[in-house]
């Protein structure tokens, strides 16, 4: 999925439709994706899953702005999960994380 797909997913899920919010979602997006990255996962570009993961992160950094009440079970599940998957695919190459 491109930025422009993953930022129409962000605005459904927020319910906003007028392209006023463009640049306020692409600033999301671009700080889900760096927020993903410290967590050290590194995103598979135009990969579906990731780019659900971003457009879910994106959308939760907006909502936690107004709410603070935490990051999802959800989405901590799957960023957890997309991390030891790295971590598998990696020692089941014969890598080291040394």
């Amino acid at each position: 999925m491109s930025d422009a797909e993953i930022m129409e997913l962000v605005k459904l899920d927020l319910g906003m439709s007028a392209s006023a919010y463009n640049k306020l979602v692409e600033a999301r997006i671009k700080s889900a994706k760096a927020a993903i990255k410290n967590e050290g996962i590194n995103l598979i570009e135009g990969d579906d899953e990731d780019s659900l993961l971003i457009a879910d992160y994106a959308a939760f950094l907006h909502r936690d702005r107004k709410s603070k009440e935490g990051m999802p079970r959800s989405l901590r599940w799957r960023l957890n999960n997309r991390l030891l998957s790295k971590k598998n695919r990696k020692t089941e190459a014969g890598e080291t994380n040394g």
